[in-house]
């Protein structure tokens, strides 16, 4: 897994299409999850704006766990970064 480059984009890689969910969580506040369809190779999120109509991320630390699932249901290891959303 790569980055959150500037608070606004995790990049990560793959061996095979999968759909990957992004888990962010804060101390004190529900988990926020975003799946995206993951191709094989370098796949970049974009995260600037709400996460879902009613959510978004507030300034503050966060965690972000990845994990993908590949079409035959077969779950990756689940990676975990850390990171600071600015306002």
């Amino acid at each position: 897994m790569g980055s959150a480059t500037g608070g606004d984009r995790l990049t990560f890689r793959l061996n095979e299409p999968a759909t990957v969910t992004l888990t962010f969580t804060t101390p004190g506040v529900k988990a926020v999850k975003l799946r995206v369809a993951g191709r094989t190779g370098v796949n970049k999120v974009y995260i600037d704006g709400p996460i879902t109509a009613h959510s978004g991320l507030q300034p503050g630390n966060y965690t972000v766990t990845v994990r993908a699932e590949n079409a035959a249901t077969a779950k990756s290891a689940s990676k975990h970064l850390h990171f600071v959303a600015l306002g």
